[in-house]
């Protein structure tokens, strides 16, 4: 697959509108291609295929098999697109792909309160401290205009994380795999060499490292304005997370931590010194009593509901 093969039309050029994120002038879903797991896609009476919002797919149609197929915009090829209800109905009732994304007795399924990214990401990438140094006392070329201005920037990262999904609501009202968009720690070096926002770092001697130890940006609402938002990885995998990485396995209490930790209460693991010594978790937005602790920064977004949260956190996996 390639990007276009996907993203066509208004998903790359708009529809006209601005929005707060360029996601969301992107109306493709899985299940414009796969369909549900209820109902194949289907074109209409013309046999032309659309989004959910109406928008042509230009790139489906319906082979000379009777498939639902796409043609690839890079190799030329045929591609069959695998329809999630036909597969369902292959495997049966009994079989993990049912009793992982099947409609049970209730009429509900995990697709129903999940979008199907949040399961078949493979992986999903934190970055973990990202500190940026403005230092006044050199200069940098803005490579566009090759204008030379006072002060050079500088960034790094503390770490990153690959093993851990966390969880959020979408916009759709859905969960949906999460990331923190804004944690950036600056620190500010003046033309005479003075540090004048932030602190140098000190090893466990209490010697200079030469790196610094930079502020997190505040607001009236929250102390460290770090900034989450869903996001679609594009890490997919047909092979699906298995349901211990949303739900716990057994009452002990590193596994209530790991699994809390998946609903944004943070791991504790990769904490982060402000300083003024105080620790920061940047894989948190909920406080221990499941306060909003950091900003969702688009609109509809945020934490999943306590009600969502805690029948999540109540499904022992041991039992």
């Amino acid at each position: 697959m390639h990007c276009a093969d996907c993203h066509v039309g208004s998903d790359v050029h708009g529809d006209g509108a601005i929005y707060s994120t360029s996601k969301y002038q992107v109306d493709l879903k899985c299940e414009d291609c796969h369909g549900t797991v209820r109902q194949a896609q289907s074109p209409d009476n013309d046999d032309v295929y659309s989004t959910s919002s109406g928008r042509p797919l230009t790139q489906l149609y319906t082979n000379a098999d009777g498939e639902v197929a796409l043609m690839g915009k890079v190799d030329g090829k045929e591609h069959v697109v695998p329809q999630v209800a036909s597969l369902l109905d292959e495997r049966g009732d009994g079989s993990y792909m049912h009793m992982g994304m099947g409609v049970n007795d209730s009429d509900w399924s995990h697709t129903d309160s999940l979008t199907c990214g949040t399961c078949h990401n493979s992986f999903q990438q934190h970055c973990l401290g990202c500190h940026v140094t403005l230092d006044m006392r050199l200069s940098q070329t803005d490579y566009q205009t090759g204008i030379k201005t006072a002060g050079l920037t500088t960034g790094s990262r503390d770490a990153y994380a690959l093993d851990k999904i966390i969880l959020c609501q979408a916009q759709d009202g859905r969960a949906q795999s999460c990331y923190s968009s804004q944690q950036v720690q600056m620190s500010v070096v003046d033309d005479s060499g003075e540090l004048v926002f932030g602190s140098r770092e000190l090893d466990e001697n209490g010697e200079e490292t030469g790196q610094y130890l930079g502020w997190f940006r505040t607001s009236e609402d929250y102390e460290h304005v770090r900034g989450w938002s869903p996001a679609y990885q594009h890490t997919s995998s047909d092979q699906p997370r298995g349901c211990i990485d949303c739900h716990r396995s057994g009452d002990s209490e590193e596994e209530w931590a790991r699994v809390r930790g998946v609903y944004g209460y943070g791991f504790g693991e990769n904490m982060l010194t402000s300083p003024d010594g105080t620790k920061v978790d940047p894989l948190q937005f909920l406080d221990a009593e499941g306060n909003q602790i950091t900003p969702f920064v688009h609109a509809g977004t945020g934490p999943l509901s306590e009600e969502v949260r805690e029948r999540a956190l109540g499904v022992d996996l041991s039992k």
